[in-house]
């Protein structure tokens, strides 16, 4: 008898994006909710399934019920893990907050960045680091604040390079005591922005239609607050496909002031970076008597004016308008040793994606200069992580997609025969 043994193997199903409404942090919706005098409250919300890595989460405040009195509420995502994440309110005075509630953005893709702020005490200008160089489009969204009286202010994006970027907060009135955001990064394609906006009184929109894999979402960035009646303000959509309008409105006080903007964000993309690729390359061997007080291995981007001969570990980002990108490779050559050197030449090809060289030392050489022209299928920066040992030089490029992966440039060795 033969036995035949079939093997089914389930694939786990994962998502990349998801997102929804909290309204648990409101007395509409619980009547224990009572935010004032240090309570504290926490939340747990859950995805509608499982990211295969923890997934990035941003907020949108979307309803402001709050009292004039001396108040402040502090809101901070705790903990994310790859089915839920946790949420917590605090208001640490006497002002009474009834209620917040807030929209939720999930998504598993390393083109978008989040750099949190929250519940920051003594606000003041603020410019953080960030590691995608392409990510050079972004908004910013408040989380918390905290006042003893009247207030003007609005938070805003001045300033954002390869790798940084600044938060600006137009008015820094003494009595704004906390304030909290969350910074929303990403490559263009990521992101529509229609500009800042300003109401003095309620506002229903036009309708626009749907974009497929989008997000429409309205950021709030800040209040102009009299500090003469209560801040109630309630940010809602109306979705009648095909087409999506929205409203922002107050009821029982007077409307409040509110900077918003409005903003478009893609959760699917069809943009992929990849690594730069050897274009062309000119090897030369030669015995040059300058080399002889040169580093072993010297590495340079003409086109930057940078250099590298030290032993050690360094990053640098090849700016785009470089593109192609020259980069000049010098070993000095020892009778005796082999210089083996290999380059990434194809990104699509699933067999032959290396180029390799073989050099052999011997006395009339003593140095051989690799004079390279790498080349990019995407107009984008190019962050590179370049390792130099006695004998070894690798260039590695960091390159961001849905995942963030590292690829192997060029790797050149100095080895016996």
């Amino acid at each position: 008898m033969i036995l035949l043994l079939i093997y089914l193997t389930f694939t786990q199903g994962f998502i990349n994006s998801d997102n929804g409404l909290y309204d648990k942090f409101d007395d509409w919706n619980d009547n224990t909710f009572s935010c004032f005098n240090s309570f504290s409250k926490t939340g747990t919300i859950s995805f509608s399934g499982s990211f295969e890595t923890v997934p990035k989460v941003f907020l949108v405040l979307q309803k402001f019920d709050l009292k004039r009195t001396t108040l402040e509420f502090r809101l901070s995502i705790t903990s994310i893990t790859l089915t839920n994440f946790n949420v917590q309110i605090t208001c640490p005075q006497i002002g009474q907050v009834y209620g917040i509630r807030f929209y939720w953005y999930a998504i598993d893709d390393q083109r978008i960045q989040i750099i949190n702020s929250f519940n920051m005490d003594n606000p003041t200008i603020k410019t953080f680091a960030h590691q995608n160089a392409n990510a050079l489009y972004g908004f910013v969204t408040l989380t918390s604040f905290s006042y003893t009286g009247a207030f003007n202010f609005y938070i805003s994006i001045t300033q954002l390079t390869k790798t940084s970027v600044t938060v600006d907060i137009s008015d820094l009135s003494a009595n704004l005591k906390q304030l909290g955001y969350q910074i929303i990064l990403g490559t263009q394609e990521v992101f529509q922005l229609f500009g800042h906006q300003s109401l003095n009184i309620p506002y229903n929109s036009d309708s626009q239609n749907l974009q497929g894999n989008k997000w429409f979402v309205n950021v709030p960035e800040g209040f102009n607050y009299a500090y003469n009646n209560n801040i109630r303000i309630w940010m809602q959509y109306t979705t009648t496909v095909p087409t999506i309008s929205y409203s922002i409105n107050s009821w029982g006080y007077f409307f409040v002031p509110t900077y918003y903007q409005s903003v478009w964000i893609s959760h699917v993309f069809k943009n992929k970076f990849t690594p730069i690729e050897l274009q062309s390359m000119r090897i030369s061997q030669k015995f040059d008597f300058q080399s002889l007080n040169n580093p072993t291995i010297l590495f340079e981007i003409p086109q930057q004016n940078e250099s590298y001969g030290s032993n050690g570990i360094y990053q640098t980002i090849i700016d785009k308008s470089y593109l192609p990108a020259l980069l000049n490779i010098y070993v000095r050559c020892s009778d005796g040793k082999t210089i083996k050197s290999t380059f990434n030449i194809c990104n699509n090809c699933s067999e032959k994606k290396t180029k390799s060289f073989t050099h052999v030392c011997y006395k009339a050489i003593n140095l051989i200069s690799y004079f390279t022209r790498f080349s990019s299928a995407t107009q984008a920066h190019q962050e590179l992580t370049i390792t130099i040992s006695d004998s070894e030089i690798n260039i590695v490029q960091v390159v961001y997609n849905q995942i963030q992966t590292q690829e192997n440039i060029l790797d050149i060795q100095i080895l016996n025969i």
